[in-house]
């Protein structure tokens, strides 16, 4: 699989459906053997499993972001995410194809008219967008509780 840009959303999904299942094997051993202080000392170690998967889960997720990045940064990288884009390798929603199109079509142009001073500048402009696509879980989520 190729890296994919980081969804905090997915990794929320993730760990409620890992913590379900652990409540839902607890209750299911527990029923017949009935007891509070058990109770409690599951539910802790669910909650400390719980949070050890959402870490992991973080950590492979933050990786496989940065991969994104470095995977894809700078003009020839962008070139290379067309490809996987228009190969179905990687899923951006239309809004973002169109802002990647718009960068690759304002490249062809400068290559066209042998403006190459003008390069830097694309090539700034698209890391840019290309850190916040890789990381925009983190820029969308700023502000909200």
């Amino acid at each position: 699989m190729k890296p994919q840009p980081l969804d905090l959303e997915e990794i929320k999904e993730k760990a409620y459906d890992f913590w379900i299942k652990k409540q839902v094997k607890h209750l299911k051993e527990d029923s017949l053997n009935f007891k509070i202080e058990h109770l409690c000392e599951k539910c802790k170690q669910i909650q400390k499993d719980t949070i050890q998967f959402t870490i992991n889960e973080l950590k492979q997720r933050l990786k496989s972001a940065c991969e994104f990045y470095l995977m894809f940064q700078d003009l020839d990288g962008m070139k290379e995410l067309i490809i996987d884009v228009e190969n179905g390798d990687i899923k951006l929603c239309e809004k973002e194809k169109k802002q990647l199109y718009e960068f690759h079509l304002e490249y062809s142009k400068i290559l066209e008219k042998e403006k190459y001073n003008d390069l830097s500048d694309l090539e700034d402009r698209y890391n840019e967008w290309l850190f916040k696509l890789a990381f925009k879980g983190v820029f969308e989520d700023v502000g909200k509780v």
